[in-house]
């Protein structure tokens, strides 16, 4: 089988539970036999191109196998090298991606950017910058005769529970020199909060006019964060137009000063290709043309439109009967059969590829 193919065909064989568990231990044993390997037990374990859980927290991650910042380093080199996309960067930890932010906001020429980030909320029982869950934050600067703007969006694929929402009040001035201020503690910031503080604080002083989107738009419903993620990151670079392709809702001002947050409601359609729920994906779908607002800017997409919702390419159904789009979990298997071939057979490729995008 030619596992370079994009076909459903292709990986269909491989999407039983079975079949994932087996491919999750393949791909962790051959990766224990690279120049990468890092033991989780001596080494810094974040730094890891793959991390393996004993037992799993969830049925949904087959062994506990899954990548960690490195390993995300690596499938976002290649992407960023096969999609030809600029400013596509993993951050390590939220500190790197404070600085890193900074650096871009502080350049006069306009940019766009997005990272791979790995937020927390507040009452999680994981250790601070514990690299589980993914997901991309892409920003734009833009000018406006003198005054600078800076757009931020917040791009999870799992936006549940207290998640769903930005408590402004919780980001005012002063904010707290550490950004983790308040980790361990139920309720004291959620995940995008969190990044909203990282933001503040990159920003401080620099004389910016600030607008945050944050979209709690449901995609994910299993594993798959690390997909969304990358994706998300790749249509974002791709697409200029993002911020007036996106519809939003309850424009609110945050109390530090020249910020908004904007709920983002609907998404540009490629963003909402991995969406693994049929019903969520149906909504979209009948929503999409009935609001004139959007059906002006997305005339551009109803092709990737068609091929997407009219295909239904990544329809599978399980043995119980249920339907689901299994796009991320193609994508999660083809990614991380190259990713471990690389280590294997291109290991100085691959290092070059992970320096390309890691942010310390």
């Amino acid at each position: 089988m030619n596992k370079s193919t994009n076909s459903l065909e292709a990986w269909k064989p491989f999407l039983t539970q079975e079949k994932l568990v087996a491919h999750a231990r393949d791909v962790y044993e051959r990766y224990e036999k690279t120049p990468f390997y890092i033991n989780q037990e001596m080494d810094d374990k974040r730094l890891a191109p793959f991390c393996k859980l004993q037992p799993s927290p969830s049925p949904y991650i087959p062994d506990g196998v899954y990548a960690w910042t490195s390993g995300m380093a690596l499938l976002a080199g290649r992407l960023k090298e096969k999609k030809n996309l600029g400013l596509l960067m993993v951050a390590h930890t939220i500190e790197a991606f404070v600085a890193s932010i900074r650096e871009k906001c502080e350049q006069e020429t306009p940019l766009r950017c997005a990272w791979v980030v790995c937020p927390a909320q507040s009452g999680c029982p994981l250790p601070q910058n514990f690299p589980m869950h993914k997901m991309c934050v892409g920003i734009e600067t833009v000018r406006e005769g003198a005054k600078k703007i800076v757009n931020m969006a917040l791009l999870d694929g799992l936006p549940i529970n207290k998640q769903r929402f930005i408590t402004p009040s919780r980001l005012s001035e002063p904010l707290p020199q550490d950004i983790w201020e308040g980790y361990g503690i139920n309720d004291k910031f959620n995940a995008p909060e969190l990044l909203c503080r990282a933001f503040f604080k990159a920003i401080n002083g620099l004389n910016i006019t600030s607008e945050v989107y944050h979209c709690p738009v449901r995609r994910q419903m299993e594993d798959g964060c690390e997909i969304f993620a990358l994706k998300d990151a790749q249509f974002f670079l791709q697409n200029v137009d993002f911020f007036t392709q996106i519809k939003t809702q309850n424009a609110t001002k945050f109390p530090i000063e020249n910020a908004t947050l904007h709920q983002i409601t609907h998404l540009p359609v490629e963003h909402m290709k991995g969406t693994q729920s049929l019903e969520i994906l149906e909504k979209y779908n009948e929503d999409l043309f009935s609001m004139p607002s959007m059906n002006e800017t997305l005339s551009t997409s109803e092709e990737i439109h068609s091929q997407f919702y009219s295909s239904r390419k990544y329809i599978v159904t399980n043995l119980s009967g249920e339907s689901k789009n299994a796009f991320t979990l193609v994508k999660a298997l083809k990614y991380s059969s190259w990713a471990i071939e690389m280590m294997e057979n291109q290991p100085e490729t691959a290092r070059a590829l992970i320096d390309s995008t890691l942010v310390l």
